[in-house]
């Protein structure tokens, strides 16, 4: 019996003995990007199909076991993750993958969540250190306005001035080329933000079912025309829930949050979206004949999904 067990049911009273547990197993596993309780839902006897674009291959495994990074975050980090984002949402997903009605929390726990998924996998980390060379013109332009010197005052003092600029040069350089976590794990850390939130919980919500339990999901699943992002009247959003439900929301869609059956069109658009967003791994419930040519083809057309029957 574990401590803390309660009568031998491997359920744990104590918090502090949760959070404890929580953070030695992560030390081993390393931390996930995508929380394991979302990938259950899409498993077949506790285990799924992971596909590696990169190397080709694919393997069945279980979902403790894939979608994690050692020192990906730090572990107080990992703790804020799973203690605010990711186990406050669980009733909400566990609401859609039984098809019920969600309440205004549910909406706003899964708005929350979402987003951060979106920021806290590998394409959010890149995602962040590619706009660092723009961010750093702006530091440096700062940076040299405070340290500008009048020209009339001694060679002595605008030696030093180009000598603390030659520093904050090789500064923002060095964080250019190689930008510690820290940078990606402070945007983390302030949350999913408001401005996102809102916009997901504004938009009109449709959940698209597909009982055969062939979607997708992958180590980058929310899924929006970048080109126009996510506030224009035309955009989209998705991303897969579970094997056989899809969250897909626009600007015009039904009033309140509604369950229809998906076409086979819409399902192979889904995942057209999920494997041409995936930044290396995909992950399905089970390996059919049409699986691995659909996962392995280069390049995926993706189209809005408003008008495909």
């Amino acid at each position: 019996m574990l401590p803390g067990d309660v009568g031998g049911t491997g359920r744990c009273s104590d918090p502090g003995q949760i959070r404890s547990w929580f953070r030695e197993y992560n030390c081993w596993m390393g931390h996930h990007y995508i929380p394991q309780y979302y990938l259950h839902g899409f498993c077949m006897d506790e285990r799924l199909w992971v596909f590696d674009r990169e190397k080709r291959s694919q393997f069945r495994t279980q979902p403790k076991s894939v979608a994690n990074e050692t020192g990906m975050y730090t572990e107080q980090l990992e703790n804020w993750l799973n203690e605010h984002i990711e186990l406050p949402a669980q009733e909400a997903l566990g609401r859609v993958r039984k098809r019920q009605p969600l309440r205004q929390v549910d909406r706003e726990r899964l708005s929350e969540y979402v987003v951060m998924l979106w920021k806290r996998v590998p394409r959010g980390r890149t995602r962040v250190t590619e706009h660092l060379p723009s961010a750093a013109v702006v530091a440096r332009e700062s940076i040299r306005r405070k340290l500008a010197v009048d020209p009339s005052l001694a060679s002595e003092v605008r030696g030093d001035a180009r000598d603390a600029m030659s520093v904050v040069d090789a500064l923002i350089a060095m964080y250019v080329q190689n930008p510690p976590d820290d940078i990606w794990h402070r945007t983390l850390a302030e949350g999913p933000g408001a401005r996102m939130v809102g916009a997901m919980l504004s938009m009109k919500w449709e959940f698209l079912v597909d009982e055969s339990g062939s979607y997708f999901t992958s180590d980058n699943p929310l899924f929006y025309f970048e080109e126009i992002g996510v506030g224009n009247r035309n955009s989209e959003l998705s991303i897969p829930l579970a094997m056989d439900v899809t969250l897909f929301a626009t600007w015009d869609g039904p009033q309140a949050p509604a369950y229809r059956e998906a076409t086979p069109r819409m399902i192979r658009q889904l995942n057209a979206r999920t494997v041409s967003r995936s930044q290396r791994f995909v992950f399905a419930r089970s390996v059919e004949s049409w699986t691995l040519p659909f996962v392995w083809r280069a390049r995926h057309e993706v189209a809005p999904l408003r008008g495909i029957a």
